[in-house]
């Protein structure tokens, strides 16, 4: 199922009128295996979550 939904998004990501759509709207749109995707999102969490911390921000 993974597999076939990140073979579908490629795919969506590829055709030009959504990377020029999502371009405007500031997005760098790639697509890129679960395992990356994976790793990629969990150093976005660790990252923001030490800025949220160091930034005094508290969840409300």
């Amino acid at each position: 199922m993974v597999a076939r939904f990140n073979e579908a998004l490629a795919k969506v990501l590829a055709l030009p009128d959504v990377r020029e759509r999502l371009g405007r709207l500031g997005f760098a749109p790639r697509a890129m295996p679960p395992e990356q995707w994976r790793d990629y999102l969990q150093a976005q969490i660790t990252m923001f979550t030490r800025l949220a911390r160091e930034a005094g921000l508290e969840p409300s």
